[in-house]
């Protein structure tokens, strides 16, 4: 983590730590008062992408010591939790128990007052005790956790752990962040606009070389060259080429426009 001493036009992504999409403004300026890390602004993290500008800062922090250091800590040492399913069948197992216990006690009290040997006593009280425990339940929950699971699976839903399964049937609210997951915050230039009113479509999306500009009429061509041009002149990202994929950084429309 950095504290910034001088800054020009700096901008960052901070989504790895806040979910924030949207370029974070910063400067030097002193915060007198404990704020959230989304609102030091005058500090930089790491993990974090520098978009735009420059700065010259100083170290503060440094491996676990680091915000994000610190997220994956609390992570490594979280214990586990169970599923609603696993806590209910715990607490059937143990009323079981009890009263197995129960009814095994005054089954040996009446045997023993009607005199039969203590050893006969003792097989058949163990006995009816095994006969009584469910031993058959493990495998019928597993079996119809599989039949579950495999009713998402065909409805587009993948199920790593079985008890998941359970869990998410007790589900009554999905909250979800689509950033970086059903979208990728990728700016994609779609039409070149020009001083004549013109417009020219562009295909593909995302951050790849797929697409191309619709041109229909060649006259504009060196109008839409300039607008290029001046879009990669004015342009502070970096991209490149490594094993056919393309490796970005910088600010999301300047690399819509190198893309372009």
């Amino acid at each position: 983590d950095l504290r910034i001493l001088d800054s020009y036009n700096l901008t960052v992504s901070e989504a790895i730590l806040t979910g924030e999409s949207l370029a974070i403004y910063k400067n030097n300026e002193t915060i007198l008062s404990d704020l959230p890390i989304q609102d030091r602004k005058n500090m930089l993290y790491a993990g974090c992408v520098i978009l735009t500008g420059r700065a010259t800062c100083v170290v503060t922090a440094t491996g676990i010591n680091t915000e994000i250091g610190k997220i994956a800590t609390s992570i490594n040492s979280q214990k586990e939790e169970k599923s609603p399913l696993t806590i209910r069948i715990e607490k059937f197992s143990k009323q079981i128990s009890r009263l197995l216990i129960i009814v095994a006690v005054i089954l040996t009290i009446i045997l023993v007052l009607k005199g039969n040997e203590l050893n006969e006593v003792f097989m058949m009280v163990v006995a009816l005790t095994i006969s009584a425990l469910p031993e058959g339940l493990p495998l019928a929950l597993t079996m119809a956790l599989t039949i579950a699971s495999n009713k998402m699976l065909k409805e587009n839903v993948i199920v790593k752990k079985l008890n998941s399964v359970e869990s998410l049937g007790s589900c009554t609210v999905i909250a979800s962040d689509k950033t970086g997951t059903l979208t990728v915050n990728e700016q994609t230039a779609k039409i070149i606009y020009l001083p004549t009113n013109k417009k020219y479509e562009i295909t593909g999306s995302g951050y790849n070389l797929e697409g191309k500009v619709i041109i229909n009429d060649l006259k504009d061509l060196g109008s839409i060259n300039d607008i290029i041009k001046l879009g990669l002149i004015n342009n502070e990202s970096h991209v490149e080429i490594e094993n056919d994929n393309l490796n970005c950084s910088g600010d999301s429309i300047d690399i819509a426009f190198k893309i372009l």
